[in-house]
């Protein structure tokens, strides 16, 4: 039987942190910790002793929580960071995976899509240098899918071009996301460039 997945939140929001925490305790195969509401705390805790995942809100307090997750990744590779935000910006998403996350959801995101990214566990076999899953193949309709997104184009658009239904198009974005092991539209675009795929 595996070992439960480790988590370390860290919140500046006290009433927040607790209930994720107690929301997690409650869910199978996790078990939190630490929780902190200050990210320098967090890489110190890090050093003595690393979790599994780290659920971080990009806007805690102390050391800047995008140099802190610099610092973990570099330090502790397989390391995952999940950035969780209240603030839905595509600037602070890219920050966010630039600096080292595996994935920038948002707080009011589907609790489904934010179990998933937990329970993502990459191997070292199939990871790539920036913490990836290494792509799974995709049809040609996915491969398609995607180039649009790469390209920037809403749900609603990229069914207008492909002659399909919104819904469609939103479980194509769902099955490659999935079988990228990546969680957001902007970290699908990037995944997107850097794999080669050229968009439409």
């Amino acid at each position: 039987m595996p070992s439960a997945i480790r988590v370390l939140i860290v919140d500046a929001q006290l009433t927040f942190r607790a209930a994720l925490a107690g929301w997690l305790q409650q869910q199978p195969g996790l078990d939190v910790v630490a929780d902190f509401a200050d990210a320098t705390l967090a890489v110190e805790h890090c050093a003595v002793q690393p979790p599994d995942v780290i659920v971080m809100d990009p806007m805690s307090s102390g050391l800047c929580p995008l140099a802190a997750a610099r610092v973990i990744t570099t330090r502790w590779p397989e390391l995952r960071i999940i950035f969780l935000s209240s603030r839905n910006s595509e600037r602070l998403a890219c920050d966010c995976l630039a600096a080292g996350g595996e994935c920038f959801l948002s707080k009011d995101a589907h609790p489904s899509g934010f179990l998933e990214a937990l329970h993502s566990r990459p191997t070292q076999s199939d990871a790539t240098t920036n913490g990836t899953l290494a792509p799974r193949r995709l049809t040609a309709r996915e491969l398609e899918v995607l180039r649009y997104v790469a390209r920037g184009l809403s749900h609603r658009e990229m069914s207008e071009v492909m002659f399909l239904s919104p819904k469609t198009v939103e479980r194509h974005v769902s099955r490659v996301m999935k079988k990228v092991s990546i969680h957001d539209r902007v970290g699908l675009a990037r995944y997107a460039i850097r794999e080669g795929i050229e968009p439409i």
